[in-house]
């Protein structure tokens, strides 16, 4: 696999999402407003994640928030492996894995 299609499978893997459903607890009394940190991870882990209602939740709310986007980010991430590993079984080892490590890297950025 060359740089250019390396690029090309990285900017493929970006791309992928997947709609999840999140129940997060109620907001306690006196709770306080998400931080502008919470917010930003918030934001790079969800693109369509209006940050309106981000900074209505309190900050319990917003961690338990985060750590179910990354479980799920972990699962989803699993899944497109399995399925890449599927589909590129016909073209070629290699490929898997460079495209394995470049999900991989991506997890690790994205966490």
């Amino acid at each position: 696999m060359d740089r250019k299609e390396l690029r090309q499978e990285l900017e493929w893997a970006k791309k992928q999402s997947k709609e999840v459903k999140i129940d997060l607890p109620e907001r306690e009394p006196g709770e306080p407003p998400p931080t502008q940190t919470q917010i930003r991870y918030v934001k790079s882990m969800s693109k369509d994640m209006d940050e309106e209602e981000i900074r209505k939740l309190g900050t319990k709310q917003v961690a338990s928030l985060i750590e179910q986007l990354k479980l799920e980010q972990e699962m989803f991430t699993k899944e497109l492996v399995a399925e890449t590993v599927e589909s590129q079984q016909k073209s070629g080892c290699l490929g898997t894995i460079l495209l394995g490590v470049i999900i991989g890297v991506l997890v690790y950025i994205c966490l």
